[in-house]
């Protein structure tokens, strides 16, 4: 009867242990001799012919890593932007579920050239919010990165996770790369802290305007509406993030089209195949103000209020007729709906006593913006047809 109970506590224990190793991922990766990774199955995918990774000795052992072995990829010219290599589905890592005990990433790079790396995990169903990117800023040293997914905790695509896979050379390449990982830890991250992030928009060229952005993994073009601020004469629109985030957005017009940025301005990610603006949150609420197409900041806004008083017009026959414009003239005239909708806009100069043809509605709000010696003004207004 003892031997029995015994034998009995022994399957429990190991059946326990099986559990326990089921449910937890395996961290660090470090690709020594009966180490994490070392003998896994890694695929390459979108890499052109698809070179197997290796495991290789340390390029450089000086600096922040001595460690004997690492793992290596060649990206290819021939391959796309998006080359990487993943463990295999069921084995390798384990399966588990981000949590704050393991969503912060962090992994040591060597490359000679500067260029994004992602990291992203997937499900056995091949279920993944995607990847989140940061790009080394040395080459041919050791660098370690850090990928913050405390933002993604409790997504369902997040849960059961049984994969982890690396983007080493993130862009569009003029060379073959290798690419040199080491010391793959998933670890605790910061205790979560919201904040509210207004992005504003001066100067669009459609309305309305959107802000569009990684943090719905660029699914919900145009993105989110933005409301027109008549004081501060621009778009606004305010979101909640998770402090400490790194966001890519950029800004949408009317139309639906994305604004252009140079990949070499401060602001963006440096990307010149998707150039977005790229910010690195604090730990307080603020406001992200750019003008359409720029890194420069929004223009303080100046309002002349004896000038907007004394501008005097009114609705006849479907006209909008200036009667009254101190200092000569207006242009850069734009009318919106409170809604955001442009329904007009020109870059005529309007002189006392002409009209604009437009249908305008009786008792209705509209927003009238426009420049005068190269200054803008934007104020709201009731429409009243005589």
């Amino acid at each position: 009867m003892k031997i029995q109970i015994n034998k009995i506590v022994c399957c429990i224990i190991f059946s326990m242990l099986i559990i326990t190793k089921s449910i937890a991922q395996l961290s660090p990766i470090t690709f020594e001799p009966g180490a994490y990774g070392n003998t896994w199955t890694w695929t390459t995918f979108e890499n052109a012919t698809n070179l197997p990774t290796q495991i290789v000795a340390n390029p450089n052992t000086s600096g922040i890593n001595n460690s004997a072995n690492v793992i290596k990829m060649t990206t290819l010219v021939t391959g796309n932007p998006w080359a990487g290599f993943e463990s295999l589905h069921g084995a390798g890592i384990g399966t588990f579920s981000l949590n704050t005990t393991n969503c912060i990433v962090k992994l040591m790079v060597y490359k000679s050239v500067i260029s994004d790396v992602g990291v992203k995990f997937a499900t056995a169903a091949g279920a993944s919010t995607g990847e989140i990117k940061v790009p080394n800023t040395k080459i041919n040293q050791w660098e370690e990165l850090t990928f913050d997914f405390s933002a993604q905790i409790g997504q369902a695509s997040n849960i059961n996770i049984d994969q982890i896979i690396i983007f080493p050379d993130f862009n569009a390449r003029t060379t073959d790369n290798d690419c040199y990982i080491d010391n793959i830890t998933l670890g605790a991250g910061m205790p979560v802290q919201n904040i509210n992030v207004k992005f504003a928009v001066q100067n669009p060229d459609s309305t309305p305007v959107y802000v569009f952005g990684n943090w719905n993994n660029w699914n919900n073009f145009p993105g989110t509406p933005m409301l027109y601020n008549t004081a501060a004469a621009r778009y606004e629109a305010t979101l909640p993030f998770n402090a400490g985030t790194t966001i890519e957005y950029l800004f949408v017009n009317g139309i639906g089209t994305k604004e252009v940025l140079n990949a070499t301005w401060a602001c963006t990610n440096a990307n010149s195949q998707y150039t977005n603006r790229l910010t690195v949150l604090g730990n307080t609420d603020t406001t992200l103000c750019n003008s359409w197409q720029s890194c420069n900041g929004c223009a303080a806004t100046t309002i002349n209020k004896n000038l907007i008083k004394a501008i005097s017009y009114k609705i006849t026959n479907n006209y909008l007729l200036f009667e009254n414009i101190p200092n000569g003239y207006i242009d850069n005239i734009e009318i919106i709906n409170i809604n955001g909708e442009k329904l007009y806009s020109s870059n005529k100069k309007i002189k006392s006593g002409e009209a604009i043809n437009i249908n305008l509605k009786n008792n209705t709000l509209y927003i009238i913006k426009y420049r005068n010696e190269g200054l803008f003004y934007s104020f709201k207004t009731i429409i009243n047809i005589f």
